[in-house]
């Protein structure tokens, strides 16, 4: 990426240093010894909330891409709705904008209920968990496969196009930063490693291949649950077998993010057991005899409901998001040219001290209503506008329905209470959280 602005900034080499000593807490310090808005890495970056409005709610900012979206668009199997614009953008979005819909979700909670209830049985039938993220994700992709494809994940030809989804997915997650391009301090030297990325390169091909040839059986199976599934859609509107392959991929990509934030709140059971405690009772107490909420329980249940934000909070599922000025900006004293590339910070945003009290502390409280923050645009976790986050209905409703289903049987037990997410864009935790199941006394 390039930009035409310049503003002061670290260079390369501090941006390195910063995320070597601080990892994912560099991006908050940058922003406190530059300013919400500095130069990084030749473009703006930014935590101002009323830059970010500016950047989020204008519509001409919205319909180019950013050059790093683009970038990542060009990875084997990644070429989806996120990282288009134009007429490309539009035609995927109608194809699969009727599983995104609040409706399509209010159709499934029993069904993610029993599925994630049955799962946690199984976990508790080993003597341990290796890693808490690695099972919701193996848990909840079956879930993906029906409110997305319109799929039943016991299928034996389903089966396959699940586990390389997955595998995929890992594959690009990887803890290793040599292969990773959403690295926020990559340097010149990491050029020794291009050898490993062109064989990554390479596997990725492949993989996506291999997803390719299970798309296409499952098409010719034809044993899809409804004609109103994204494949569906997409196979009525002409697209190749590459375009839906490529989104459903993309598509499983963006959900593996609910994965990452149950796995957030599952860990934070870990660290704060009295809120597992005090959910676990709002949910009885609200739901009385019924088995798992709906969406009109969520206004029923607000120490629920600010946990979640909270989780959010802490725990942004991407550290930056990309935008791209379709029109000269000039706000908050910033000035930037037409095309200037520019990374929301939404990690920095979340945290910044100026806008939160004892932002690294975990505290659902913050979010009574006497006590929410005052300034809007510095909690986005689904962002806003037109290029927000089409999926947040599910997520929200997702995220209660599963840990009330975790909570109404199971706690779990953590041996480590320590593990720090890492920097990348795109953020995990840095190490395996291992866990313990056990049945709800």
């Amino acid at each position: 990426m390039s930009n035409k602005a310049s503003l002061p900034g670290p260079d390369r080499r501090e941006i390195a240093d910063a995320f070597r000593r601080r990892g994912h807490d560099a991006w908050t310090d940058l922003a406190l010894k530059y300013g919400k808005t500095f130069g990084f890495r030749g473009v703006t970056a930014t935590c101002d909330p009323i830059l970010v409005r500016t950047l989020l709610m204008t519509k001409k900012h919205t319909r180019k891409r950013s050059h790093l979206y683009q970038l990542l668009g060009k990875v084997p199997g990644t070429a989806g709705v996120l990282f288009m614009d134009g007429a490309a953008w539009q035609r995927h979005t109608k194809a699969i904008m009727s599983v995104f819909t609040p409706q399509h979700a209010n159709q499934f909670p029993a069904y993610v209920h029993h599925h994630v209830n049955a799962y946690v049985a199984g976990w508790q039938d080993r003597d341990n968990i290796a890693d808490l993220f690695t099972a919701c994700a193996e848990m909840n992709v079956g879930i993906a496969a029906r409110v997305f494809y319109g799929l039943d994940h016991r299928h034996t030809v389903v089966k396959p196009l699940l586990r390389e989804l997955v595998h995929y997915k890992f594959m690009t997650m990887r803890a290793e930063d040599r292969n990773r391009i959403d690295t926020p301090d990559v340097t010149l030297s990491q050029l020794r490693h291009l050898p490993s990325r062109i064989l990554h390169f390479l596997a990725l091909q492949r993989q996506t291949r291999r997803l390719r040839d299970h798309v296409k059986t499952i098409i010719a199976a034809d044993i899809f649950e409804n004609d109103g599934s994204a494949i569906c859609n997409m196979i009525r509107a002409g697209f190749t077998l590459d375009e839906i392959t490529n989104e459903v991929n993309h598509i499983y990509g963006a959900f593996n993010a609910i994965d990452y934030v149950i796995t957030c709140g599952l860990y934070e059971f870990g660290r704060h057991p009295v809120w597992a405690d005090v959910l676990h009772d709002e949910f009885r107490t609200v739901l009385g005899g019924r088995d798992h909420p709906v969406r009109e329980d969520i206004p029923k249940l607000p120490h629920c409901m600010k946990f979640v934000k909270e989780i959010l909070r802490m725990y942004p599922v991407a550290m930056a998001s990309a935008r791209r000025t379709g029109i000269p900006v000039d706000t908050n004293g910033v000035t930037l040219p037409a095309d200037s590339e520019v990374l929301i910070l939404n990690y920095a945003l979340h945290h910044h001290p100026d806008f939160w009290d004892r932002p690294k502390i975990f505290n659902p409280d913050r979010w009574n209503p006497q006590l929410e923050p005052e300034t809007p645009f510095t909690h986005i976790p689904f962002l806003e506008g037109a290029r927000q986050c089409i999926g947040r209905h599910l997520a929200e409703l997702m995220m209660v329905v599963t840990l009330n289903a975790v909570l109404k049987a199971w706690q779990l037990e953590f041996p480590r209470l320590d593990i720090p997410v890492n920097a990348y864009l795109i953020p995990r935790f840095a190490d395996d959280i291992a866990c313990t199941v056990y049945r709800r006394g």
